[in-house]
């Protein structure tokens, strides 16, 4: 059971990046105009420091060196696995309300940050 969770975990995480990506290019396509070729290097170098670790009680998007959210990995302070809390800082999430929640399709994520 553990390690069905895990690969549902695993999983869900990954669409979590995907959308992060899918935002930044949807952006780039709005707002700049100019060298295709330009746009593709940034958005490679965006997606290849878009990246996570894994702590404790959250796990912490990094995003250009930033904190860009946090997911929960174990049960915390009223919030449940995988809800995305907003960075309040590089070492700890905003633990007002959850933004969403991976396990469910219905959140809206940017790639500045959770909403």
């Amino acid at each position: 059971m553990k390690n069905k969770f895990h690969e549902q975990y695993v999983r869900e995480l990954g669409s979590y990046l995907i959308k992060i990506k899918a935002d930044y290019h949807r952006w780039q396509d709005r707002c700049q105009t100019g060298d295709d070729e330009i746009k593709d290097m940034m958005f490679d170098e965006f997606c290849e420091k878009l990246t996570y670790t894994v702590g404790r009680n959250y796990i912490k998007i990094i995003s250009n060196d930033s904190a860009h959210s946090f997911i929960v990995a174990k049960e915390t302070k009223g919030f449940k696995k995988g809800d995305i809390l907003m960075a309040a800082s590089w070492n700890a999430p905003a633990t007002n309300f959850a933004r969403g929640n991976i396990f469910d399709d219905e959140y809206h994520i940017r790639w500045t940050g959770a909403l």
